[in-house]
């Protein structure tokens, strides 16, 4: 195989495979939109406030959280943003917040986006779901620990 071939392949296969991934994200980012317009999605947070608490949360960080599984770090890290601005989460909050959305961003969008092109999505979704919590818990560990010997 000589370099032009290798070139027009290797361009053909991106083509395709960015293609594959529009249509899988641009109607997940529509659904979203209207998700938060009809006020669905503060609803779907409000679910998700026991979980929120068992990482030492307060219901505000239910919010981030989802809008980070759903539509990813860029938009979770703005509410975050602008929940920490309003005063509503804690430094200590904040940092928690942002280690398990960190690791367990985009959630359901990439876990839908790379079944798409062949990945396991229980895989996917339940070791960074996992990853997530793990970390989370280890410096939630950390945290008491240093209180205690200060």
């Amino acid at each position: 195989m000589n370099w032009l071939e290798m070139l027009q392949d290797a361009v053909s296969s991106s083509f395709f495979s960015m293609l594959q991934i529009t249509l899988i994200v641009i109607p997940l980012l529509v659904v979203t939109e209207f998700l938060k317009e009809g006020g669905l999605l503060n609803k779907i947070s409000r679910l998700f406030e026991p979980f929120t608490n068992k990482l030492n949360l307060s219901k505000e960080a239910a919010f981030p959280i989802v809008i980070a599984w759903t539509v990813g770090l860029q938009y979770g890290a703005g509410i975050v943003m602008q929940v920490g601005k309003e005063g509503n989460l804690t430094t200590k909050e904040l940092t928690i917040t942002g280690i398990f959305i960190g690791i367990a961003h985009s959630l359901i969008e990439e876990t839908i986006l790379f079944s798409g092109i062949g990945g396991n999505p229980f895989i996917l979704f339940f070791s960074r779901f996992f990853a997530g919590l793990i970390f989370t818990y280890i410096f939630l560990l950390q945290l008491k620990l240093v209180k205690h010997y200060l």
